[in-house]
């Protein structure tokens, strides 16, 4: 029997891409196949979300939740020697607020968020990603998983590290933007991967699991100001971008029989599939 994962990667506010696809993913029934579920800053906030398996409705309210005027209120720069320039903790409490975090730790589904853990607040020292640490958490496994989702969506310099006992972390896409590894490393011989932008290549992995890629064909947005507009408008454009092209992917696998219609995979066709 298939063991089937999904990695979903950062790119701040065009995470909500990510939750158009977990829509068409739930309306073909192939996301309560997912068993592992591995994230990277707002992709690891989302990989909770399927955790919690989150109707989509509340997901779509949980993210029009996050406004400019709510994300971006409380300027914090040198405030308690934090070196960044708003408060984060503010997605924490959007993020308590819609989901207990017992749904995350006694979920079925096992998830994975990834860190990089750094040695000072220093700009240059958040920035360099020669010198920061990777670290993978099992999210089920610890007491706050919502701390260290957090602490994987900590953009350097705009939020600034996230403190947890001793260490610091800034936002994991320093060190593994889309955490597909970790599936492959578990045993997910299906692998759907929802990264944010259109340049991922997964050559590594191709000749051991079915990879089928949702990440947007073209870049969202033509700046990196766009990963943090949080505008409602754009909110559901990219829900929406994200609804209809997982739609055309799967139409166009199971036409080629790499999925069958009662929803079973072809294990002898391993490779990477996208449109």
């Amino acid at each position: 029997m298939s063991k089937v994962g999904l990695a979903l990667g950062g790119g701040g506010a065009k995470g909500s891409y990510q939750i158009g696809v977990l829509k068409a993913l739930s309306e073909y029934g192939l996301l309560d196949q997912v068993k592992i579920v591995s994230g990277t800053s707002i992709g690891a906030l989302n990989a909770t979300l399927v955790m919690g398996k989150m109707p989509y409705e509340h997901m779509v309210d949980f993210w029009k939740s996050m406004t400019n005027s709510t994300i971006y209120s409380s300027l914090v720069r040198y405030k308690d020697d934090r070196l960044g320039f708003f408060d984060q903790t503010i997605m924490y409490k959007q993020l308590i607020k819609q989901q207990d975090i017992a749904y995350v730790k006694e979920s079925p589904i096992e998830g994975y968020v990834v860190l990089s853990k750094t040695s000072s607040q220093r700009m240059i020292t958040q920035l360099n990603k020669k010198i920061v640490e990777s670290k993978i958490v099992h999210l089920n496994k610890i007491k706050d998983p919502y701390k260290y989702v957090l602490a994987s969506a900590s953009v350097p310099i705009i939020f600034g590290p996230t403190k947890i006992g001793e260490d610091l972390f800034v936002d994991g896409g320093l060190v593994d933007n889309l955490p597909v590894e970790i599936l492959i490393k578990k045993g997910c011989d299906i692998v759907f991967t929802v990264g944010l932008r259109p340049d991922y290549s997964f050559d590594t992995f191709k000749d051991n699991s079915i990879i089928i890629d949702f990440s947007p064909p073209q870049k969202i947005g033509k700046t990196i100001l766009t990963m943090l507009n949080f505008n409602p408008k754009y909110i559901e454009d990219r829900i929406k971008m994200g609804y209809t092209y997982t739609k055309q992917v799967l139409d166009s696998l199971i036409e080629i029989n790499v999925i069958s219609e009662n929803l079973e995979f072809d294990l002898s066709k391993k490779g990477v599939y996208r449109l």
